[in-house]
């Protein structure tokens, strides 16, 4: 397995999106980009990662993917579209690259997004009874569109046994949401702040140990739009260099559905956790004040419509037997927020509306992107 990652002062992040995913897929190559306004560097991670793991990880800097190269009518014109810029023009190269060098799963999300089952170890005829009822509560519009739930053949591996994901996707390689595809869309499903009192390991300091609420499957109001993986084995190069990367959430029309994608159709899901005030505020984010505001923190991190039903923190129970406590601990350090962190800078963080450009016409974002009228945006990324 193998990703494609921009990343920007993400280390508390970072740490915990290696260790998960390098013991779930298992993850083993990765090309990281680091944004040019970073204020810290991950190479001291990448490489405890590269040392520890022996995992195949490559820095690239603007200059290494062309971002110079590529000129745009708008582009420059100001943070928020220079993120996108760079966002898109990585992911196209990103991609080219992992085709050169032959790899096969390559995964596009983020640092606070991380790939799971969407099904339970056992129990899962219980399971489904449980979706099913669930179903019938829901709202007409979720009921209607996302049709008939699209169960696994067979349950998962537990999420405890090292490369268990993987190990799932060969099992279930017949199943319609990957079979004969290249590029598979993978529905999100968005982790409120509130906690509660557990006596898993590291649970103060995991976002996939840590939160256990959720919002309500197929709701992509609340979810957002998904994310994809892409099988390079059955992509050509011709399309990868070619097509325009647009959006995160649909890089290759050609090649990628709709990312409008049901909980009820696919295997996996990634998990999109909006954690503490602190942690979502820490970086100088070129979107703050726009889909990046307080308003939009408070209103996603209340996200409680479901729990009960999160299996994805015993990851780290296997982690840590598959590891050793003492290697465990050296792959983990540093994860999570410096201890006593606070940022009570909340008149930056306030919603000023939609992006605008040097003549101030609001600048509309990738077509799937979405801005809520109500002064609530709706956010994909």
């Amino acid at each position: 397995f193998s990703a494609c990652l921009l990343v920007m002062d993400d280390n508390h992040r970072l740490v915990e999106f290696l260790a998960y995913h390098s013991f779930v897929l298992p993850l083993n190559y990765v090309v990281i980009a680091v944004d040019p306004r970073s204020k810290t560097s991950p190479t001291p991670i990448l490489d405890r990662f590269r040392r520890l793991l022996n995992m195949t990880i490559h820095e690239w800097q603007d200059q290494d993917y062309g971002m110079y190269t590529v000129q745009y009518s708008q582009f420059d014109t100001n943070m928020w579209q220079t993120h996108f810029n760079r966002q898109n023009i990585f992911y196209k190269q990103c991609a080219i690259h992992m085709k050169e060098k032959n790899r096969t799963w390559v995964t596009f999300h983020d640092t606070d997004e991380y790939l799971t089952f969407n099904h339970p170890s056992s129990n899962l005829d219980e399971w489904e009874r449980k979706r099913t009822a669930e179903r019938a509560n829901a709202t007409f519009k979720i009921r209607r569109e996302a049709g008939t739930r699209v169960p696994p053949q067979r349950p998962p591996p537990p999420i405890t046994e090292y490369g268990s994901l993987g190990k799932y996707l060969i099992q279930e390689s017949d199943h319609p949401s990957i079979q004969k595809t290249a590029c598979i869309a993978v529905p999100r499903m968005l982790y409120g702040s509130q906690e509660i009192n557990q006596t898993t390991p590291y649970s103060d300091v995991l976002d996939t140990v840590r939160y256990k609420f959720h919002g309500e499957r197929d709701d992509h109001d609340t979810n957002g739009l998904g994310k994809v993986i892409i099988r390079m084995d059955k992509a050509k190069l011709v399309a990868l260099k070619a097509n325009i990367v647009k959006s995160p959430h649909r890089p290759y029309r050609t090649l990628c559905p709709s990312p409008w994608v049901y909980d009820s159709k696919s295997l996996l899901r990634i998990n999109h956790y909006i954690g503490s005030w602190e942690a979502y505020s820490f970086r100088d984010d070129a979107r703050r004040g726009k889909e990046k505001s307080r308003k939009a923190w408070e209103r996603k991190s209340s996200t409680t419509s479901c729990s009960g039903d999160d299996f994805t923190g015993d990851w780290i129970y296997g982690f840590l037997k598959w590891h050793g406590e003492s290697k465990a601990a050296k792959l983990l350090e540093g994860a999570g927020l410096p201890k006593n962190y606070t940022n009570t800078d909340l008149e930056s963080w306030k919603y000023k509306g939609p992006p605008k450009d040097q003549y101030g016409k609001f600048i509309l974002p990738p077509k799937e992107q979405v801005y809520v009228a109500d002064n609530r945006t709706e956010t994909t990324i």
